[in-house]
């Protein structure tokens, strides 16, 4: 068990809180990835410029993408966004039976159209446009302070408007279907959900969600555009296959927030009564009580502000980019990657912690870095790890290739470089492992093969393996 976590008492306060190993059934690792995500999921859903606030200071938005990897995680939240799908669901059939009786309703009365109510009485910024609109007013405006006013909210949205726009979650069969389906996108803050079959559907996603990721995306003739937040699942691994590709249409899985299955390190830990037992809980229900308020919010078309919950993440923050900069060598542009995951999981996390009908579990700063840097330890250990991988399978392919050559018969070092387009430092790298192995020699400075039977490609592998 790594070190890491025994020297770190708020993260094992924090996942014994929320009880992490009961989570992920028994493997703590995949119910701490899973509280990540559901922290995450419920900051993702919130109303747009939601967040935290530090005393005295700025907002911290909250909001981020994110990868999960592996079977058992991808299992949990799967199940997870299919909880926001059947809400959506719910959401969509009170708006169409709303809909079938107002429409019987004005048939009865022999009226062609039907209408709904006004809705919620005007907001501060729908009366600063209103005043703006007026030539003479007995009040004074000013019309600076009134424009600055309709800029800072949106109108209160009428039921008209939400049948409009009732979107909020976003799934698709593939690329070509995504974009068909981002439109009548819900406060143009859309939850985007896929997941990878294999490499080439990695690949055909390539071009718009990099253009999600880097947002705001256009939505609209007049200017109009959404922000989205993406969540991807990958049963398969498929990750851990094209991470290392230089292919550009695999770099967008590395501009998320990796959550992988494994025991890569370091380990979670909870302060477990004893060993062998488990804090039994009803989490999951805690999520589902949460996700109904923080859409309800959301949805609330009497008020267009947003929440912002009070947390001093002010000193952590400042240590958050600093730790940051430091994994940049393991993890190419994490700073801009990660900079909003401590507001993120501060957020999801307090909405989980104030969930209607559940007792209140406690939240620190201290906790929410601890889990923070959790996730990009693993996320790093993940990544190196894939890179090894990788590393290895390309030298065994090219002492395959090398050994298909020098079955031709004998060849200098500068042939054999020449003949397969690599450098000499790199063709070295291989000859030094196929050497010792018994499998070719040298002979007035050229290369041979020393096998007389044909090599099997099992007996490569498992040569670098060792390598």
């Amino acid at each position: 068990m790594s070190t890491y976590n025994n020297s770190n008492p708020p993260l094992a306060e924090l996942l014994t809180s929320f009880n992490a190993t009961w989570l992920g059934e028994g493997d703590i690792n995949a119910g701490t990835n899973l509280l990540v995500a559901k922290a995450i999921m419920l900051s993702n859903l919130s109303r747009t410029g939601c967040g935290i606030e530090p005393p005295d200071l700025n907002r911290l938005k909250a909001g981020c993408s994110m990868l999960v990897s592996g079977g058992l995680s991808s299992s949990f939240v799967s199940e997870t966004i299919g909880e926001v799908a059947i809400r959506q669901n719910n959401l969509n059939a009170q708006i169409a039976r709303l809909f079938q009786d107002k429409y019987k309703e004005a048939k009865k009365q022999g009226q062609k159209r039907f209408e709904f109510p006004s809705g919620p009485g005007v907001n501060a910024s729908e009366n600063a446009l209103f005043h703006l609109e007026q030539e003479d007013s007995l009040l004074y405006s000013d019309p600076l302070g009134e424009w600055a006013e309709v800029l800072s909210y949106p109108p209160n949205p009428r039921i008209d408007d939400l049948a409009a726009r009732p979107k909020i979650l976003v799934t698709a069969k593939g690329s070509r279907d995504l974009d068909k389906k981002l439109n009548r996108l819900h406060g143009n803050r859309p939850l985007v959900c896929l997941s990878l079959k294999d490499a080439t559907e990695a690949s055909s996603y390539a071009t718009i969600c990099d253009t999600l990721l880097n947002g705001p995306y256009p939505a609209g003739e007049f200017g109009e555009t959404f922000v989205a937040n993406l969540i991807v699942t990958d049963p398969g691994d498929v990750l851990a296959r094209i991470s290392s590709q230089a292919d550009e249409k695999a770099a967008w899985l590395g501009r998320m927030i990796w959550l992988v299955d494994g025991t890569r390190g370091p380990d979670a830990v909870e302060n477990a009564p004893e060993p062998g037992k488990l804090h039994v809980s009803d989490t999951s229900g805690r999520f589902g009580e949460a996700l109904t308020a923080v859409l309800a919010n959301r949805l609330n078309n009497h008020k267009a502000g947003t929440v912002v919950r009070p947390f001093d993440l002010a000193p952590v923050q400042i240590r958050w980019i600093a730790y940051l900069k430091k994994q940049e060598n393991r993890l190419p542009g994490i700073t801009g990657t990660a900079r909003y995951l401590l507001a993120t999981l501060a957020f999801g996390l307090i909405e989980l912690s104030n969930a209607p009908h559940c007792k209140r579990l406690p939240v620190t700063p201290e906790g929410v870095e601890a889990l923070a840097r959790w996730v990009i330890e693993h996320m790093a250990n993940a990544r190196v790890a894939m890179m090894k991988t990788a590393e290895r399978e390309q030298k065994r392919q090219l002492a395959q290739r090398v050994l298909w050559k020098l079955n031709a018969g004998r060849f200098s070092k500068r042939d054999i470089c020449r003949a397969l387009s690599i450098t000499a430092a790199r063709c070295e790298e291989v000859l030094s492992i196929l050497e010792p192995a018994g499998l070719i020699h040298r002979v007035d400075g050229d290369w041979e093969q020393l096998a007389k039977s044909p090599i099997l490609e099992a007996d490569i592998e498992t040569l670098f393996l060792k390598a």
